[in-house]
């Protein structure tokens, strides 16, 4: 079932993400961005466990500014995602081309 990159951009910096799971999304983001110098893999339970903190916490799904020390920048509260942030870090369209491969 794909979609495709037309009908997920909804406007410059910003990509729908209302297909995938959000524990999808965010392994995806932080295996794709520049590691952090003590990089430790994350598993979408793992994420999952942290976004069950969270949201336990406060209520609702995180802004993640870093997650493991990986430089992330996003906010996964809603079904659109803001690029811009993540981009800056990690390269032009980095989170684009990364949410175009989980299809």
């Amino acid at each position: 079932m794909g979609i495709n990159s037309q009908e997920r951009l909804e406007e410059e910096g910003t990509v729908n993400i209302s297909n995938f799971r959000k524990t999808q999304v965010v392994k995806a983001l932080y295996d794709a961005a520049k590691p952090a110098p003590h990089y430790d893999p994350m598993s979408e339970d793992d994420i999952q466990e942290y976004f069950d903190k969270y949201e336990n916490k406060y209520g609702r799904l995180p802004f993640i500014d870093y997650l493991n020390g990986v430089d992330m920048k996003i906010d996964i509260s809603t079904n659109s995602l803001d690029t811009r942030s993540y981009n800056q870090t990690h390269g032009p369209r980095a989170a684009e081309q990364v949410i175009e491969n989980l299809t």
